[in-house]
Formats: structure tokens, sequence, C-alpha cells
């Protein structure tokens, strides 16, 4: 028995040599950040400053923040500094990155990113480390759905509840609905949690379109659309 341990720990102790000489060869970088964990989200106006440790000399580096697209490409945005001892990133402006043409924001919602670190070991090998992070953005469109219809057959109306819910951080929906072949009428705020609404004694007859908009610190998103009702003999059936 005492043998057999005896071998294990010698075993043991072969592999995590080996290990540690495998590293030392290849190099190990490591890339951390005093302000921010790995896959938080940026905010703006706020410097993040990203630095590296190695067991290996560098002989050169170079730092970037890449976002990616819609299609999963990689894009850089060139308004970031950097240094051969850090690299700060900074977002003065969401539309700064909105504006550009390389990609769609649309739909997209938040926007995968991270701080990329490239560069040569002092023995010529290259090496390439990354950290993931967030960039705040606007919400995405919402989805806006009929939760439930109840006819009330005695009146000829129905009461319905609209449901609407987000993917992304929201701290506001604005809802309005119209009367179709009237005007759109902004219906109400709702602020926090609420992902439904109650409408009672609409006239299905008549028919109705509905609107709501999720709304965040960044700005709100794109109108989701909902036409209910509209059929002269709804409440013949």
């Amino acid at each position: 028995m005492k043998k057999n341990r005896i071998i294990i720990a010698f075993i043991a102790l072969s592999l995590l040599l080996g290990c540690g000489k495998d590293n030392e060869e290849n190099g190990l970088v490591y890339i951390q950040s005093d302000n921010i964990a790995a896959g938080e989200k940026l905010e703006l106006n706020t410097d993040y400053t990203f630095t590296y440790e190695s067991n290996k000399r560098v002989k050169s580096q170079a730092w970037t923040l890449e976002v990616f697209t819609q299609n999963n490409e990689a894009i850089e945005i060139p308004s970031f500094s950097g240094n051969t001892h850090a690299f700060i990133v900074n977002l003065p402006s969401i539309e700064e990155i909105d504006h550009r043409e390389d990609f769609s924001r649309k739909e997209s919602g938040m926007l995968r990113s991270r701080v990329l670190l490239t560069g040569v070991f002092e023995d010529g090998k290259l090496f390439k480390e990354s950290f993931e992070v967030e960039l705040p953005y606007k919400p995405q469109k919402p989805d806006l759905y009929v939760e439930s219809i109840e006819d009330r057959w005695e009146d000829m109306v129905s009461d319905v509840i609209i449901g609407f819910s987000s993917h992304h951080d929201v701290t506001t929906y604005i809802f309005s609905q119209q009367e179709k072949d009237s005007r759109f009428i902004l219906f109400q705020n709702f602020v926090g949690n609420i992902n439904a609404y109650s409408l009672e004694g609409l006239y299905m007859d008549f028919g109705y379109i509905f609107k709501v908009r999720a709304k965040n610190q960044y700005g709100e998103s794109e109108e989701a659309i909902l036409e209910i009702g509209g059929d002269p003999d709804y409440y013949k059936h």
C-alpha cells in the first residue's frame, strides 16, 4: 500500500511539473481589470482599465475593443486608446457606435463585445487573449401578444388582456391604443416589471391597434404593433 502511494504521488508530481513546463514554453497571458468583471456591462462615461500578466517576456502588444455584428463578425471600434502598459475603454456616447454602418442594431439588443490583447513574446511566438464584456444599449422591440379574450355576449363587448415583454433591461413600457380609423391615444406608461394590461369593454367588431415601446436609460425601442378585432360579425358567431 505504501509503495502504491509513492508511485501515485510521483505520477502526480510529474504531471504537475510537465504542465508547468508546457505553460512556460507556450506562454501564459492573463487579462484583468480592477473595476469590471468578465461578462459585465460597460457603462457610459466611465474609464475601464485592463492590464495583463504574463509568465514570459513580451516584445510587443496591441489592445483593441471588438464588437460583434448580427452575423457574429467582429469589428473594431477605433475611437479607443491603448498603450504598452494598459488599455483604457471609455464609452462617451452610445451614438458613436449606433451610427456605424458596419452593422444594424435594430434587433440586436445587447451587443457582445470583448477587449482583445494580441502580441508577440520575445521568443517570437504569437499570443491572443480576450476579456468578454457587454455594451449597453436601448431595449429591442418587445414581444406583444393577446394573453386572453373574454367575450360578454349579452353586452356585445369583450375584456382583453394584452401581454408584453422584453429580453433586456426595461424601466418603462409605453402603451398606446387606437380604434381603427381614429387617432392613436397614449394610453398608459408602465413603470417596473408590469408586463400585462387589462382592457374592459372593447368592441371587437370595431377593431383596435395597440402599440408598445420599451424604454431604459439608453433610449426607446422600436414599436411593437398588434391588431385585434375588426370583424363586423364578431358577436354574431
